[in-house]
């Protein structure tokens, strides 16, 4: 069955071409970074061991000992296993990668259903629930999983034409009849891979059918730069990025695979226009503006001054309020698309790894970064002189968060006194009465005002370094990690 992969940019069905071996052959070398960097003991590596275990009983069953054999003479060995498993992940197009290295891995067949067909063609892949050899069958993400919440773009395989609900409502429970009538004892597992386990519909969860979850683990940046350096091995590299693998990986941990390999035939253009080895500007550029030539001209002068002064100020924030430990991956002024700038931040450091221990100087420090660009502007282009619309999604952002603090948190508007941190202290439960929903607002607005200022304030501070800071970013137009880092470690006034 041919691959369908998927163009998160498009909203176009279609199927793209299937890669060359070449690409098979740098995807494998990526995939086998990423496999070796996992802990022995990780749920996923354990779920392959016991997928080869089943696959090796099927030939040799005497192989069993003890209480294993013992369950697997009273019950299939498939069914110990789990024929139904729901399968985590980060990003659709490396999940299909991983599911089909773990069916190689445990030799086993591996057969994948376009989201789109897995409704309309079911009687006809319904066989293949009875296979002669032990079979790995992934079913695609798409609609069909869940009728009352809409997938988000991460769990989406595909874009799929007009969902028909009450099919897909049949279906679910055809595939629930099917699973419990033609899975049992045979040497076949069923996958469906999602963003999020909460994404299977209540029919699949009461059913006891997909009874095994199973996470992908996430990557550190360093291991997602040295399976992107796996993936590129062909290309001229300066030994500057070998050397810093974390970085590389903060600039491409958040494209899917095929993202990567339209990122992989941008840079070796670019190796071949350029005739030299690659930099890790070149990758930021690259990534920034693919292969389109570099138009530096294309953005107005005041608009380009006013987009470095914003994204500075954003970069200066993060590392003033962090204590001069947490320096951006990049930043950039982009001339294209709705956003005329971006800052994007180390994932590695433990603000923004330990999402589930942040405290609130974590949350206070997000909600100054995103007010520090609105800020940066304010204080050296004047207050007539700010972006109308450049900040939108700042404070889109940054009063979601307050929102949160005050309504779902109970985290005060001031940390300045034994008072101050008693004020606040009744959460919200379900759903917010008008009365809740004006007093969150209200206290969520005194947050905001109080942090804005301390921004001014500490921007202020360091209006020198500021302002170094944008004039850097305005010539050059993007700025790397090592660039950053050079800028703010030796300035006298800063931490």
């Amino acid at each position: 069955m041919m691959r369908k992969y998927r163009d998160p940019e498009s909203e176009i069905d279609h199927r793209t071409p299937q890669p060359s071996s070449r690409e098979l052959d740098a995807v494998k070398r990526a995939l086998a970074v990423r496999w070796n960097a996992m802990p022995a003991a990780s749920g996923f590596k354990r779920w392959v061991d016991q997928l080869a275990r089943a696959r090796r009983s099927v030939e040799q069953p005497e192989l069993a000992e003890g209480c294993a054999k013992d369950l697997e003479t009273k019950f299939s060995i498939w069914s110990l296993v789990g024929q139904g498993v729901v399968f985590e992940h980060e990003d659709g197009d490396e999940a299909c990668e991983f599911l089909s290295l773990t069916a190689r891995a445990a030799q086993m067949s591996y057969v994948e259903i376009p989201a789109h067909e897995v409704v309309s063609t079911f009687e006809d892949w319904r066989s293949l629930m009875s296979p002669e050899t032990p079979t790995l069958l992934h079913l695609q993400a798409g609609d069909w999983i869940n009728e009352h919440a809409p997938l988000d773009d991460e769990a989406l395989f595909t874009h799929e034409p007009v969902h028909d609900s009450s099919a897909a409502a049949i279906f679910r429970q055809s595939l629930v009849r099917a699973m419990a009538e033609d899975l049992q004892g045979k040497p076949v597992v069923l996958v469906v891979a999602v963003s999020k386990s909460d994404k299977l519909a209540d029919e699949f969860r009461t059913s006891r059918q997909f009874c095994r979850l199973v996470s992908l683990p996430a990557a550190e940046s360093r291991t997602h730069g040295q399976a992107f350096l796996a993936l590129c091995e062909d290309l001229p590299w300066d030994t500057s990025v070998h050397e810093s693998p974390a970085d590389v990986g903060a600039v491409v941990r958040s494209l899917s695979m095929n993202q990567r390999l339209q990122l992989f035939d941008a840079l070796r253009h670019t190796a071949w226009r350029e005739d030299r080895p690659l930099t890790q500007r070149d990758l930021l550029e690259c990534k920034l503006f693919g292969m389109r030539p570099a138009e530096p001209d294309s953005v107005e002068p005041l608009s380009r001054w006013r987009t470095a002064v914003h994204e500075a100020g954003h970069v200066l924030m993060e590392f003033l309020a962090s204590g001069g430990t947490s320096i951006a991956a990049f930043c950039s002024i982009l001339d294209h698309g709705e956003a005329m700038g971006v800052v994007v931040p180390m994932h590695d450091h433990p603000k923004q790894l330990s999402q589930g221990e942040r405290t609130y100087g974590d949350l206070l420090q997000e909600l100054q970064v995103c007010l520090a660009g609105r800020a940066a502007e304010h204080m050296l282009l004047g207050p007539l002189e700010i972006s109308a619309t450049g900040s939108t999604s700042d404070l889109e952002r940054a009063g979601r968060l307050a929102n949160k603090m005050i309504g779902r948190r109970g985290l005060p508007v001031s940390d300045a006194s034994n008072a101050a941190m008693s004020v606040n202290l009744l959460v919200i439960f379900g759903a917010a009465s008008d009365c809740e929903i004006e007093r969150q607002s209200s206290l969520a607005r005194q947050l905001l005002q109080d942090q804005y200022l301390i921004v001014l304030e500490e921007l202020r501070r360091y209006e020198s370094l500021l302002t170094q800071l944008a004039s850097r970013l305005e010539q050059e137009r993007v700025l790397t990690h090592k660039e950053l880092e050079a800028i703010l470690r030796p300035f006298s006034g800063a931490p």
